[in-house]
């Protein structure tokens, strides 16, 4: 994986929206790559943050019958 797609596949990574097999390709390459695992704690670190403190709302019903 040459490391501008896996600074691409960071954000899908933290929302956990890859599927396995890029999953564990993307996994290699944060070991390999301290620069790039760097990068990814930051995001990983702020999307938790943002959750920890963001209201949830669900989807009204009309829009998940869509």
């Amino acid at each position: 994986m040459k490391p501008e797609e896996a600074a691409r596949l960071l954000h899908a990574y933290v929302d956990r929206e890859l599927d396995a097999a890029k999953s564990l390709e993307l996994e290699a390459q944060l070991a390999a790559d301290p620069s790039l695992r760097e990068r990814f704690e930051r995001l990983r670190d702020l999307s938790a943050g943002i959750r920890e403190k963001a209201d949830y709302h669900a989807a009204p019903s009309s829009l998940t019958e869509r």
